[in-house]
């Protein structure tokens, strides 16, 4: 499988975009769906947990905050807080969340004044403030 990102004109991927979703068949993508995310809700930095299971920053909740989604599109929230786990996308590539080794989330919080370093647990819910130093 793949996932992706996806918005439409005149929208910005900000205001309105999907996580999408597709089967990988003899380098061609089939049966390509909307798995989370479309008007009035933007997602971001798809990340894989496992072979069925991508975490996404979603903004359902009014914040951009980071979530589990299944192969058939049923999401739950792995945080309800109110910050924000995303950030405007005015680069293609930026993320805001990372796979670890040990199957942990690295991830970003808070406003561009005082974004936070992260790791979060999918399994728990954890989430542990790192220290970074200036950037």
């Amino acid at each position: 499988h793949l996932a992706w990102i996806s918005w439409e004109h005149p929208h910005m991927p900000w205001d309105a975009a999907e996580t999408r979703l597709a089967q990988v068949h003899d380098g061609t993508l089939v049966n390509r769906r909307t798995l989370i995310g479309g008007p009035g809700e933007s997602t971001q930095s798809p990340t894989w947990i496992d072979a069925t299971t991508v975490a996404v920053v979603s903004e359902k909740s009014g914040w951009w905050n980071p979530w589990l989604v299944d192969l058939q599109g049923h999401a739950r929230p792995l945080v309800t807080q109110e910050a924000e786990w995303g950030l405007p996308l005015w680069l293609v590539g930026w993320r805001t969340l990372h796979t670890l080794a040990d199957g942990r989330l690295l991830a970003t919080r808070g406003g561009p004044a005082q974004r936070t370093l992260v790791t979060l647990d999918p399994a728990t819910g954890h989430v542990e403030d790192l220290a970074w130093g200036n950037v």
